[in-house]
């Protein structure tokens, strides 16, 4: 697969957040998956971390993202890191199309913090001690998103709102307005299906991860990350000796 005459059709640039997950279902049931997501990175392990790590350090960033999109035949794409890099993703990708998922931005950030943020900063952190790929993913996320030099500028609190504008507008300069669509959380299928040419199924649109579901779904759909928060406890429990913690493991 070369840069010019890839399968890529579609790349959501919206933050994570924003109804990422449900697009990636929704690719998936139009035919465009499967859709590269943050699942990717957690199923593949350190071969996908190895690329990411390389693209936002700007070393062979084209070959890298390449290289990500041939480890399984993805057409799309969304969600964290991959959104991080618009630039660079139109440089590799130039006849995909774009989409730029959005939602309220107070919204946005109360969904966040009560997901992500705590997910992949407190609740990784034990567990990175005792599994070599937990460490490698932990440091990974805080160079990207949550570290001094990273999205986020090491207080997302304090630069959530500013820092989400910023991306929007990164968004719309970088892509060709042609090119791209902007859409709201929760809009449906038509003008998805219409900027993507494709017919509108006879479905609902996904709706799905939401806050209330989202550590549900990291266990039912993720194994890679309950054995992960699975050996963190253990790590816990060897410390601390609490015998009674328990760990959902169905």
């Amino acid at each position: 697969m070369s840069a010019r005459d890839s399968r890529v059709k579609v790349i959501n640039l919206g933050l994570g957040r924003t109804g990422t997950f449900s697009f990636l279902e929704a690719m998936n049931i139009l035919g465009l998956g499967p859709c590269y997501h943050m699942a990717a990175v957690l199923e593949g392990g350190v071969k996908h971390i190895d690329c990411w790590e390389n693209v936002h350090r700007g070393i062979n960033v084209e070959e890298n993202l390449l290289e990500l999109f041939n480890f399984q035949p993805f057409q799309s794409g969304c969600d964290y890191p991959l959104c991080l890099y618009p630039e660079a993703l139109l440089r590799t990708f130039p006849e995909a199309k774009y989409v730029l998922s959005t939602r309220p931005v107070a919204q946005w950030k109360r969904s966040v913090m009560t997901t992500i943020l705590p997910v992949s900063t407190t609740l990784m952190y034990l567990p990175s001690f005792v599994w070599p790929f937990g460490w490698r993913l932990y440091n990974w996320v805080q160079e990207i998103l949550w570290g001094p030099k990273a999205q986020f500028e090491g207080n997302f609190r304090e630069n959530a709102e500013r820092k989400y504008e910023e991306h929007l507008a990164l968004v719309k300069r970088t892509i060709p307005e042609e090119k791209l669509l902007v859409i709201e959380v929760g809009e449906g299928w038509d003008r998805l299906c219409a900027f993507l040419e494709v017919p509108v199924p006879n479905q609902p649109y996904p709706r799905s991860n939401d806050s209330a579901s989202f550590m549900d779904n990291l266990w039912n759909h993720f194994p890679a990350f309950s054995v992960y928060l699975i050996r963190g406890v253990a790590y816990v429990q060897s410390i601390f000796g609490k015998s009674d913690v328990r760990v959902k493991s169905d």
